[in-house]
């Protein structure tokens, strides 16, 4: 990505429910699902590599076995695995991570592992040049109503309140800003809260605590947070690759794939549409699937509207 950061470690949320990701959801944890050759975690270890991250940490809960086991297959050495028996949130995920390796680092980069968020070089440079003087430093987006993200309000780039999405009062078309996902923070400044929290209350504490928000603008973002996110957004990925700029190329690879806009099926060809649906498709060549209620199938469909 052409950037350079002395920020050398890097949180992956990863221990998600799966809920919004529909019935496979139930089968598959969300870093594992495809995109093209490799899984979104594969791409997310790549971009964490891109900016010179040595050390990745990974936490996990839901369907844990499947990710552990993918990691020691992919021999990927240089992250190290986070499981919470007990789902500790964002906060306390971030403040295990500071008792657990105080003093080792100092800045940390926070993200989800279902979302990319590629800054403008500029403004990740600055980015961590504030993130020496605050808590937290947060990357932005901008987003319509309809997509049903919480609003930002921020004064002179530092964050006032935070709108929940059901009370804003704005058109369907007004743009606003809402939080990315991604952000450094600072664990010099943190003090050390035991157990379950909220990011919101002991890590980027707005009420208490200057939380920095970065412009929202020269950016790209992917989104894989639900299963229509999942679904739109690899298809957008598939029309990126017609020019230069595109996802992969944003990672420092070459892909082209080619795709019918109808079915993203999870096998040797992601894309391949036998039968004209226009649904997310699990199958499994090596061994059969189990779902929640126990019963067996060599594929689990679920249908996007």
């Amino acid at each position: 990505m052409g950037i350079i950061t002395q920020i050398d470690t890097a949180l992956l949320l990863s221990a998600g429910l799966g809920t919004r990701m529909g019935i496979i959801g139930k089968q598959l944890p969300k870093p594992l699902w495809p995109l093209f050759d490799q899984t979104i975690l594969d791409y997310q270890i790549q971009y964490l590599r891109n900016l010179n991250i040595k050390r990745i940490f990974i936490n996990t809960h839901c369907l844990a076995n499947q990710i552990h086991e993918y990691i020691n297959q992919k021999k990927y050495y240089d992250v190290t695995i986070l499981h919470e028996p007990v789902l500790l949130k964002s906060g306390g995920t971030i403040h295990s991570l500071l008792k657990l390796q105080q003093g080792v680092f100092s800045k940390l980069l926070v993200l989800n592992a279902d979302q990319f968020y590629f800054p403008n070089k500029d403004i990740w440079e600055q980015a961590c040049v504030e993130s020496k003087n605050y808590t937290a430093v947060l990357f932005p987006l901008n987003c319509l109503l309809k997509d049903g993200y919480n609003e930002l309000i921020t004064k002179n780039n530092f964050l006032q309140e935070i709108i929940n999405f059901t009370n804003i009062e704005k058109g369907q078309n007004d743009s606003y800003i809402t939080f990315s996902g991604m952000g450094i923070i600072n664990m010099d400044r943190l003090k050390y809260v035991e157990g379950i929290s909220k990011f919101w209350e002991t890590v980027a504490n707005y009420k208490s605590d200057q939380i920095y928000i970065t412009p929202a603008k020269d950016y790209c973002y992917y989104d894989f947070g639900t299963n229509q996110r999942y679904f739109d957004t690899c298809f957008k990925v598939a029309e990126e690759l017609k020019s230069k700029m595109n996802l992969f190329s944003r990672l420092g690879n070459a892909k082209k794939m080619l795709t019918d806009h109808k079915v993203l099926n999870f096998s040797k060809f992601p894309f391949s549409n036998p039968q004209g649906h226009k649904a997310i498709i699990l199958q499994s060549s090596q061994k059969t699937i189990i779902n929640s209620a126990g019963l067996y199938f060599n594929e689990i469909i679920d249908p996007i509207v």
